[in-house]
């Protein structure tokens, strides 16, 4: 949980920044994927469902954010 609230935070805070490239406005948004492993999950497996999750996040242009449940004993992940 504590992952998911400091997620929110950075993507908060970045799109609160103001950037302009020759003075037009430049909006920055941000994506961020994560995965929950445990010590008996595997790194590689852990390492797609965040790749999914920041691949989901992309998709979701209104918040940008995406949490990849990893679910070993079925063998696969769900978003939320």
């Amino acid at each position: 949980a504590l992952g998911l609230l400091i997620a929110e935070r950075v993507r908060a805070r970045v799109e609160t920044l103001r950037f302009s490239i020759e003075g037009a406005p430049c909006p920055l948004t941000i994506s961020i994927g994560m995965a929950f492993k445990t010590a008996d999950d595997p790194i590689d497996a852990a390492l797609n469902a965040a790749d999914g999750a920041l691949y989901a996040a992309s998709e979701r242009v209104e918040t940008g954010l995406s949490v990849q449940a990893l679910d070993v004993r079925s063998g696969g992940s769900k978003a939320s």
